[in-house]
C-alpha cells in the first residue's frame, strides 16, 4: 500500500505539524510505502524520501522535489495514493481545507469531513453548537477585531460581563498559541493585542479552577472506540509545555463519564477518523476544544501497538471512502430518455 503523509502548510502551527509528521512517518515506515508530502509556508509542495527526521527535513527541504501548486496534485498523485494521513494542524489546513482536497481527488484520508473539521476548527461555532446540544461549555464572549477597533470599550464592556479572571483565545488557532490568563482589565487588553496579531476573532473565557483531561475517540458514526483518560498536570497548558517538554508523560486515570462524553461529542459534530478532546472538570465536566487533527494523531493515548492503531485508522478512511462512491444514480439516463422523447 502507498501511503501519503501531509504536513507542514500556511499555518501559525506549521512546525508543530512538521514534528507530529516525522513522529507518524517512522511509524508506520515498516508498514507501507511512505510518501512524505511537505507543504511549505508558502503552499509550495514538495515530495521528498528524506523527510524521516526533523535533522533530514532541515537538511533536504531545499533539494526536494519542487511541484507547482497549480496542477502540482495531480503531478504528486500520478502514481496513485491509497491512503493518505493529513498531519496538519491549525487554520488553513486542518480547518478541512486538505481533507477537501483529498475527497476532490477520490484518496482516502484519516481525518474528518470538511464541515466537522471546520466547526471544530472554529472555537466559538464549536461552542455554540455544544452548547445548543446540551453540553456543558464555559462561559464566553467573543468579538470580530473590527468590533475592537471601531468601539474597543464597547467590547470591553460587554468581556466584563464575566469575572476575572479570563483568558483570552485566538478563535481558530491550536496548540495554546497566543492564550493568556488576564486578571484585570490591562493584563486583558495586553492579550487582545497579541491575540489579534493570530486571528481576526477573538474568543473570552472565564478561567475556573479545574483540572484538564485528554481524550481520543475514533471511528464512524456507531463504531466509536474511547481511549484512556489523560490527566494533565498543569492549570494552562501553554505552547511550551506541550513541544518543549516532549519527554514528560503525563497520568493516565480511569473516567468513565469523561470517556461517555467524548463519544457523545464525537457523535453530535459527526467526527470520524481519530480525535482528541480536551475536557475541564470543574464544578462539572466542560469541553474545551475538540481536535480534529491531534498531534501526533493521539496514539499515545491508546492501549494498542502503533501497528493496530494506523490499521484501524486507514480501515474507517477507506470504509468512509466506499460509502461516498456507492451511490448509483439514473438520473442521466432518465432525462436523456425524456429529452429523446421530445425530440
Amino acid at each position: 500500500m502507498r501511503v501519503g503523509v501531509i504536513f507542514g502548510g500556511h499555518s501559525v502551527e506549521h512546525d508543530i505539524s512538521i514534528i507530529s509528521a516525522v513522529q507518524v512517518m517512522n511509524q508506520i515506515r515498516y508498514l507501507w510505502e511512505v510518501v512524505p508530502i511537505y507543504i511549505s509556508k508558502n503552499n509550495e509542495i514538495f515530495v521528498s524520501k528524506q523527510f524521516f527526521s526533523i535533522d533530514e527535513f532541515k537538511k533536504n527541504k531545499k533539494r526536494a522535489k519542487y511541484h507547482f501548486v497549480k496542477g502540482g496534485v495531480k503531478r504528486i498523485f500520478k502514481k496513485k495514493l491509497d491512503f493518505a494521513f493529513s498531519v496538519v494542524h491549525g487554520k488553513n489546513v486542518e480547518d478541512g481545507s486538505i481533507k477537501a482536497l483529498l475527497d476532490f481527488y477520490e484518496i482516502p484520508s484519516s481525518s474528518s469531513g470538511l464541515i466537522p473539521s471546520a466547526i471544530c476548527q472554529d472555537k466559538i461555532i464549536l461552542k455554540d453548537i455544544l452548547k445548543f446540544n446540551g453540553i456543558d461549555v464555559i462561559d464566553y464572549r467573543w468579538f470580530y477585531n473590527y468590533e475592537w477597533f471601531n468601539n474597543y470599550k464597547s467590547v470591553l464592556k460587554e468581556i466584563e460581563e464575566l469575572d476575572y479572571p479570563v483568558v483570552v483565545k485566538p478563535a481558530s488557532l491550536g496548540s495554546s498559541i497566543a492564550i493568556k490568563v488576564c486578571n484585570n482589565q490591562e493584563e486583558l487588553i495586553d492579550g487582545i493585542v497579541v491575540a489579534l496579531k493570530y486571528d481576526d476573532k477573538i474568543l473570552i473565557e472565564s478561567y475556573i479552577e479545574k483540572v484538564e483531561y485528554n481524550i481520543s475517540v475514533m471511528g464512524k458514526g456507531d463504531n466509536v472506540s474511547v481511549s484512556g483518560v489523560e490527566e494533565i498536570n498543569e492549570k494552562i497548558y501553554t505552547f511550551d509545555k506541550k513541544y518543549q517538554n516532549k519527554f514528560q508523560r503525563n497520568k493516565m486515570v480511569q473516567d468513565e463519564e469523561i470517556q461517555k462524553l467524548g463519544s457523545k461529542v464525537f457523535k453530535i459534530l459527526g467526527l470520524s477518523g481519530v480525535i482528541r478532546i480536551d475536557v475541564f472538570k470543574g464544578d462539572k465536566l466542560y469541553i474545551n476544544e475538540v481536535n480534529t487533527i491531534p498531534g501526533s494523531l493521539s496514539n499515545y493515548l491508546w492501549d494498542i501497538s502503533n501497528e493496530e492503531f494506523y490499521k484501524k485508522l486507514i480501515s474507517i478512511g477507506l470504509e468512509e471512502d466506499e460509502l461516498v462512491k456507492s451511490f448509483e444514480s439514473s438520473v442521466l439516463q432518465n432525462q436523456s430518455n425524456k429529452m429523446g422523447k421530445l425530440l
